[in-house]
């Protein structure tokens, strides 16, 4: 199983901040957000700057990185200001 993470707007959209989980990919993840809180959510969770146990995904294989057991994934609000 893996550990999805919700901060910010994304928690409160859903009222919850973290639950787990059985995903191998990040496609099994955007499927499960969707099925369970909707459409606008997975595309609102999609906007997330996304962690893989504290690793941007853009640095690794961005969502087609491979998930493992016990992977924690974050989903942070984009940082913004000046």
């Amino acid at each position: 199983m893996v550990e999805l993470r919700y901060l910010g707007v994304l928690s409160i959209e859903i009222g919850n901040q973290n639950e787990f989980i059985r995903a191998h990919t990040f496609s099994d993840v955007f499927k499960h957000i969707n099925k369970c809180y909707g459409k606008h959510i997975a595309k609102l969770a999609k906007r997330m700057v996304i962690t893989l146990n504290a690793v941007d995904i853009r640095l690794l294989n961005g969502i087609k990185t491979q998930l493992s057991d016990n992977d924690i994934i974050s989903f942070y609000p984009p940082a913004a200001g000046g």
